[in-house]
């Protein structure tokens, strides 16, 4: 089984190296056990086969009878990634094949999902082949048969129990073409971790204002922001779809005496807060003393807020 093919998104029944069934790997089902315990994941990086930064996934609710994009969130995240990663990133090879690991973790647990191949053969510096590729098999293909020729097994005839036809046995070492050379192992690295090294400074930042209104006759409007500081989401459309992203919920408190006139206790927002920008948050309270206000949010942040009504103008 093919680890890469054996997900759930676009399972590729009855292929090559598919399983009988998706996550038949025991490998797989521990892995999202793993994922499916923590809903603070917005965000994944995936060694894989292909490049999904030089040309992003269109994340579209296929199923909308209103025909517009309800995970256009989610797009203009994507976008957003590849255009702060685009000067960074050394990959060229767009695609999505079935069953593979970082499109499952971006449709079907909802993080930011970027993709790129473990390492890319560099082109022949003579090629004597007239086509022109960025297929990473193909330029691993042409280079290993040029610079380790012990990968490339000569096609040769055998006598095979079961078919009248001649069949040769041959071909290129499929490990060889997955994994980088030894002495190109560290400038594969050091790529990979420019491109992660990046991707952390996108991540959504919480930072939370607030100012009291005096309204007189003791009442007090208050207002909370809080703030998106980061380029991603605090969370992403197919995360709360799928129930493994949370709401962000604030939680309020008051000094005894202290009466909410407008507005409630407890605020569950499912709505993202999209990277650069802000939501407000508005009560009315009776009386005068401090009002808490907890903020819980295990992808965006967590925040304990303390406001005084005495300083209300």
């Amino acid at each position: 089984i093919n680890l890469n093919t054996n997900n759930p998104h676009n399972y590729p029944a009855y292929q090559e190296y598919a399983g009988a069934w998706s996550m038949t790997a025991t490998e797989l089902r521990q892995f999202t056990d793993k994922v499916f315990s923590r809903p603070n994941i917005i965000a994944a990086y995936v060694l894989g086969t292909y490049d999904n930064i030089v040309s992003n996934w269109n994340v579209v609710a296929k199923r909308n009878p209103r025909g517009s994009n309800i995970l256009s969130t989610d797009s203009a995240a994507y976008e957003a990634v590849r255009g702060a990663l685009a000067s960074v990133n050394p990959y060229t090879n767009p695609g999505s094949p079935s069953g593979d690991l970082g499109s499952w973790l971006a449709y079907g647990v909802g993080p930011v999902t970027m993709q790129a191949p473990a390492y890319v053969f560099p082109a022949l510096a003579k090629d004597s082949t007239k086509e022109k590729t960025q297929d990473p098999l193909i330029l691993g293909s042409r280079w290993l048969r040029e610079y380790e020729p012990e990968s490339v097994y000569k096609w040769t005839p055998i006598e095979h129990p079961f078919f009248h036809e001649p069949v040769e046995i041959g071909g290129i070492n499929e490990w060889s073409l997955r994994n980088a050379p030894v002495d190109s192992i560290n400038a594969a690295t050091e790529k990979h971790y420019t491109l992660i090294r990046e991707f952390c400074e996108l991540m959504p930042r919480v930072e939370v204002t607030h100012s009291v209104q005096n309204l007189g006759a003791g009442m007090y409007r208050v207002r909370l922001t809080l703030h998106n500081n980061g380029t991603l989401p605090s969370h992403t459309t197919v995360g709360s779809r799928v129930k493994m992203h949370k709401s962000i919920v604030l939680t309020l408190g008051t000094d005894s005496g202290m009466e909410i006139v407008q507005g409630v206790k407890k605020t569950v927002d499912g709505q993202p807060i999209t990277g650069g920008s802000s939501r407000d948050y508005e009560w009315i309270v009776k009386g005068g003393g401090e009002l808490n206000v907890d903020i819980f949010s295990p992808s965006f942040g967590s925040a304990a807020v303390t406001i005084s009504m005495s300083g209300g103008r």
